[in-house]
C-alpha cells in the first residue's frame, strides 16, 4: 500500500510543515534493516556496526524513515535510545517484511539452474 506523506527531516527528524507533502514515501529494506537494529541494540553505533555501515549513515537512514512515516520511532538523548510504542509496532512489521523478501531471494536462487540458467 503506497502512502502519502510530507514530511521534511528537520534537528528532531520530524517537520509536519514541509512544503513538499504529497510525496510518496519508498520504504526501503535497507532502512528496516537499521530500525531492526537500533531496536535490537538500543544504540545507534552498535547498530551501525551491525549492519556494517558508519553510525552517521544509519542516523540519517533511521531519521528518513521517521520522515517518510510521518512517526518518530526512537526517542533519543545522549545515554540512551527508547523505542515508542509505534516503533515497537513497526519493528515487528519490518522483521516481517525482512524475512519475506530473504524468502523471495531463497525461492529466486532455487529457480536457478547451474550457470545461472533459470529452470
Amino acid at each position: 500500500k503506497t502512502s502519502k506523506i510530507g514530511f521534511h527531516m528537520s534537528a528532531n527528524c520530524l517537520n509536519p510543515s514541509s512544503p513538499t507533502r504529497g510525496v510518496y514515501a519508498a520504504v526501503t529494506l535497507t532502512e528496516l534493516r537499521y530500525i531492526i537494529a537500533v531496536a535490537r541494540f538500543r544504540h545507534f553505533g552498535k547498530a551501525a556496526e551491525a549492519c556494517f555501515v558508519s553510525q552517521p549513515t544509519l542516523s540519517v537512514g533511521v531519521c528518513k524513515l521517521e520522515e517518510e512515516l510521518g512517526v518518530r520511532l526512537f526517542e533519543r538523548s545522549r545515554s540512551e535510545v527508547i523505542i515508542t510504542d509505534i516503533g515497537e509496532e513497526i519493528v515487528r512489521q519490518a522483521e516481517t517484511v525482512i524475512r519475506a523478501a530473504e524468502v523471495i531471494e531463497e525461492t529466486a536462487e532455487a529457480a536457478q539452474a547451474p550457470l545461472g540458467r533459470e529452470r
